[in-house]
């Protein structure tokens, strides 16, 4: 496991995909359940960098002296930064998330490694398919573009305007600062992982796999503009009491978008268009 968490972000973020259940249940012949179970961790926490190095960043950023408090211990770790929780002087609580110091430079040594492979092996007999579609300046935009937090943040304003009106049901954080290697949002209280609620009465499953796919086609008809990494831990559900959540608005809105669905993968792309124009969210 040591070997996995220092050996780099591709090797963890290959570990991170093998350690899905769905992958084990297809090819079980790749890793022990043991295996599995060892690498699940590393989806929420990758190898983290010293707490000393983010302080280093908050004052970079000058944004050290607004906060109060700050979680030494961070609560999650992925390939790119890490989360903590933390306290502005007013009281308000936040959400950090710092990147890794050196992760560029590990970023652009991981794709030398990944071209000069494919390309080598790509040049035998019957391996031609392995060479990567796209040229190395390609890949290394999408990579720094990822690896970007003033991308991330301009694109969780994009979301928040994009489902504004929808009586606050798919709710995104507030920006409160971004520059290239921190990101500061405003915490969300009482939000827990939607894997918790594997265990939860079939109702309430339902109820939250109609909200996820209702608003994943709204991303992807009227918006053009999709989350493109929905995965566990970017879910998460408030465990609250709300108000009644169908509105009139929320059914008229959703009835039309499932008619407009069902129009385009049944090749119905005049009424598609007519439901759009119709429909006039934006």
């Amino acid at each position: 496991m040591r070997g996995v968490e220092r050996s780099g972000s591709l090797v963890v973020k290959i570990a991170q995909y093998l350690s899905h259940r769905h992958i084990y249940k297809r090819r079980s012949d790749l890793l022990s359940p043991q295996m599995i179970k060892k690498l699940q961790h590393l989806r929420e926490m990758a190898p983290i960098h010293p707490f000393s190095e983010t302080i280093k960043m908050l004052i970079a950023n000058n944004i050290f002296e607004e906060i109060r408090e700050i979680q030494e211990k961070p609560i999650a770790s992925g390939i790119i930064g890490q989360v903590y929780r933390a306290k502005l002087q007013t009281g308000q609580e936040l959400i950090v998330k710092v990147r890794h110091p050196a992760i560029m430079q590990q970023l652009k040594m991981d794709l030398n490694l990944v071209f000069g492979f494919t390309d080598s092996v790509s040049r035998l007999w019957g391996c031609g398919w392995l060479k990567i579609p796209l040229t190395y300046n390609e890949l290394l935009k999408v990579i720094i573009e990822q690896a970007d937090f003033r991308i991330e943040g301009s694109n969780l304003r994009r979301f928040k305007k994009n489902f504004e009106g929808l009586n606050n049901l798919i709710q995104f954080p507030d920006v409160y600062y971004e520059s290239e290697d921190l990101l500061v949002e405003n915490f969300i209280e009482n939000a827990a992982s939607i894997q918790e609620f594997k265990d939860y009465p079939e109702p309430l499953k339902r109820r939250l796999c109609s909200v996820g796919m209702n608003s994943f086609f709204k991303m992807f008809v009227y918006d053009n503009f999709i989350h493109a990494d929905c995965h566990a831990g970017n879910l998460l559900v408030q465990k609250k009491k709300r108000k009644k959540l169908q509105t009139p608005y929320y059914k008229q809105f959703y009835n039309k978008l499932e008619n407009q669905v069902y129009y385009l993968f049944n090749k119905g792309y005049y009424s598609a268009c007519k439901l759009y124009i119709q429909c006039n969210y934006h």
